[in-house]
């Protein structure tokens, strides 16, 4: 192989590598997400993991030149990606707190394939056939994990759906703005600000709907390190999936993200005991292939 082809190789790999790699992060925030329960509500969860991404994205852009602070780079948009922030945060860590780990995600991953129908549409990226059978194939692998019929499937099963839809607008907004050339840390630093405002609005509107336990609330200082470490791993899975969105297409991108469910499997069985019976053991095989498949599709572009 020539250094010419090793290099184009690799190019294209290591974009791959940076989405998966901060998909296996992101298990680690949702995991400590649904230890806190009884501990801090959703809205103070959400608000903490969002005020960190404003903390850190402000450091990283005070070191780059390039980075603008002010006006945010197309502002509405940057809006409506603050938005999705917020949906996701606060319907994924009410379902989190709600139901096992790996069902919460699990359900969560109807994003997916939200993404590969609308990706076509608002991006104008075209699916190829084998690209389609592998994302629908990682969509049957959670499927398995889930087992339609079974307790997954409860009016609480809704938060996750909430959450997989506002994912996937965030998926294809995140994508639209990297294409643009965007600085990521501008990027998070101002979509979280968004987020934060809009986390805000719903922790002290909750209250006067009479959904006190949306409100902010925290049992202690140690819980708010806790929320701050919690905070920090979000940000950087999140950090390394939106600096490789600019060289992945979405549907790809978002069909990776498969893997979580897998690390989520694992973090459910070691902390809380729910060992994972056959056909979950088959629903992770089916996930971690239809993976692989994509990032080998990914490679031979």
């Amino acid at each position: 192989m020539s250094s010419k082809i090793a290099g184009a190789l690799r190019w294209s790999l290591a974009p791959v590598v940076l989405v998966a790699a901060g998909t296996l992060l992101l298990p680690a925030q949702d995991a400590i997400a649904k230890s806190l329960q009884g501990m801090a509500s959703v809205s103070t969860i959400a608000l903490m993991r969002n005020l960190t991404q404003v903390a850190i994205g402000g450091a990283v852009s005070a070191f780059q030149p390039d980075s603008r602070a002010w006006p945010p780079a197309r502002a509405p948009w940057q809006i409506m990606r603050g938005f999705t922030m917020a949906g996701t945060g606060l319907f994924f860590f009410a379902g989190v707190q709600l139901m096992p780990l790996a069902d919460t995600i699990a359900i969560t991953f109807v994003y997916p394939f939200i993404v590969a129908v609308l990706a076509p549409l608002v991006l104008r990226e075209r699916l190829h056939w084998r690209e389609a059978i592998a994302v629908g194939a990682g969509f049957g692998g959670a499927l398995l994990i889930i087992r339609p019929g079974g307790a997954a499937f409860s009016p609480v099963a809704f938060l996750p759906l909430g959450a997989a839809t506002c994912y996937a607008f965030y998926f294809l907004i995140t994508r639209s703005l990297a294409r643009a050339e965007i600085p990521v840390a501008h990027m998070q630093f101002w979509s979280a600000i968004f987020a934060c405002l809009w986390v805000g609005i719903a922790g002290f509107a909750a209250p006067k709907f009479g959904l006190s336990s949306l409100g902010f609330s925290a049992s202690g200082g140690l819980v708010l390190l806790v929320l701050i470490a919690m905070g920090a791993i979000g940000t950087l899975g999140h950090w390394m999936i939106t600096h490789a969105a600019r060289h992945v297409p979405a549907s790809i991108s978002a069909g990776l993200g498969y893997v979580e469910i897998v690390n989520a499997t694992l973090l459910g069985w070691f902390i809380w005991g729910d060992f994972p019976h056959a056909l979950v053991w088959a629903g992770i095989a089916v996930v971690i292939s239809s993976g692989v498949w994509l990032a080998r599709l990914q490679t031979v572009k």
